[in-house]
């Protein structure tokens, strides 16, 4: 799942990306409507690498091989320690991803639980006051919160399911 601030993140770098892209648009048509380039062959050869060089761009962990391979040559381990660093960050994230899936886990079996333990305590204490003549009161104590725990219950399965259905639909 992605937070917002990595939401964000993207939202940014795309509007930096099309500011770039502004840029380079508005850097090719000067170089495009110059007669000068247009008639020299060794000028436009040099205004196409520029061009392409401006829109070189990567995203993901690793760079391309090619950026890999001069990152290298600037530094001799440096590809290793790039991938190193990639796969360090991979077994971060699903050590972070491990950790809330079990959190969440944790969290719906106590929520469980608690609503176990408050379901008996209500049917008990209904059980309780039709013992003592307080029949309508005891029937509605017991009946009020099961109707409400088995509704919650009900909701939360449904929400699921259309949580379920979203996911497959965006496939």
């Amino acid at each position: 799942m992605e937070t917002e601030e990595q939401k964000e993140g993207k939202r940014n770098q795309k509007e930096i990306l099309a500011k770039n892209h502004e840029e380079v648009l508005s850097e090719m048509e000067k170089f495009v409507c110059d007669p000068e380039i247009i008639n020299n062959p060794e000028k436009k050869e040099k205004v196409l690498k520029k061009i392409e060089l401006m829109f070189s761009s990567f995203s993901g962990p690793l760079p391309p091989p090619e950026i890999l391979k001069k990152y290298g040559d600037l530094i001799p381990n440096a590809p290793e320690r790039i991938l190193k660093m990639a796969e360090n960050q991979s077994s971060h994230r699903m050590d972070i991803e491990k950790t809330l899936v079990k959190g969440n886990s944790r969290r719906e079996n106590r929520g469980l639980f608690f609503a176990f333990i408050l379901g008996m305590t209500t049917i008990i204490l209904g059980f309780v006051l039709s013992m003592y003549d307080k029949g309508a009161a005891g029937i509605t104590t017991m009946l009020a919160p099961l109707a409400i725990l088995t509704g919650s219950f009900i909701y939360r399965k449904y929400e699921k399911s259309q949580k379920s259905e979203s996911k497959g639909n965006d496939k």
